[in-house]
């Protein structure tokens, strides 16, 4: 049985809000989101079952109770960067995730949250995102999973926990396309993004783009390769002369240069 369906079958007894008192309350993750089912009205057996099921699923690492619960890190390893790992399949287990561990160096943890998520903790260090991402076809393409990386900040392992939590929340908002993101490629689109909801001038910008699925990719490519158009041409299967016509065209009739890359940017983050 899974944390999943305990969750289903018990849902009356279920709540994501932590409870004053822990007495008498068992603590589940599922997707990495944390549950606590009221165990007062249960019966003893069904209790017992329950805990046994429960702790047959959890974590020993020091890394995992620090950051799923409230556990001391009583280790000082200095700078330490989280990578999170999301697999939608399932397919993964603990080989799998041996084999994705080994794409970075100085590895000191890394566990499974719930089916399908999971991090890996290193100590900071610079890595070569183009060589990690053709590993990672191949261990997808082995293993028939579909894996997206979530590459976090460096940052003093005093200070991992907030990080966690924030970066956590970035990476499951986060709608790029790409199987390695960064904290610093999803920061401003993030953040941004909720100051321009709340403007009636970007809104209305907005409603314009949703009809112009053309302009939408254009601006898309355009932001990607930061305006390089002979890039974008690559990508677009397009003629440059063509690009500029609608470049040129979006500035005649939004008054918006899509050629300035702060422009660019503020039409980016309302797709």
């Amino acid at each position: 049985m899974t944390n999943k369906e305990i969750i289903k079958i018990y849902k009356q007894y279920i709540t994501k809000e932590k409870p004053s008192t822990m007495n008498d309350i068992l603590t589940l993750h599922v997707e990495q989101e944390v549950y606590y089912l009221d165990c007062s009205n249960l019966s003893v057996s069904e209790v017992e079952l329950l805990t046994l099921i429960i702790n047959e699923k959890k974590h020993t690492s020091i890394w995992y109770e620090h950051l799923m619960h409230d556990g001391l890190l009583q280790t000082d390893v200095g700078a330490v960067q989280l990578i999170q790992y999301s697999e939608t399949t399932g397919h993964n287990d603990e080989s799998w995730l041996e084999m994705l561990s080994e794409f970075f160096s100085n590895v000191l943890d890394s566990f499974a949250i719930d089916t399908n998520h999971g991090v890996i903790v290193t100590s900071a260090s610079a890595a070569d995102l183009e060589i990690i991402e053709s590993q990672l076809d191949v261990l997808d393409e082995d293993y028939g999973t579909k894996t997206r990386l979530f590459i976090g900040s460096s940052v003093m392992s005093d200070l991992i926990k907030p990080i966690y939590s924030e970066e956590l929340t970035m990476f499951k908002n986060a709608h790029s396309p790409k199987k390695i993101s960064t904290y610093a490629s999803l920061y401003m689109d993030y953040y941004l993004k909720q100051s321009i909801q709340t403007s009636t001038i970007a809104m209305n910008l907005k409603q314009s783009l949703l009809h112009q699925e053309d302009i939408q990719t254009l601006i898309k490519s355009l932001w990607e390769h930061q305006g390089n158009q002979s890039s974008v041409s690559k990508q677009l299967f397009l003629h440059r002369n063509t690009i500029n016509y609608r470049i040129d065209k979006f500035k005649e009739d939004n008054g918006i240069d899509l050629r300035d890359m702060n422009q660019l940017l503020f039409c980016y983050l309302l797709i």
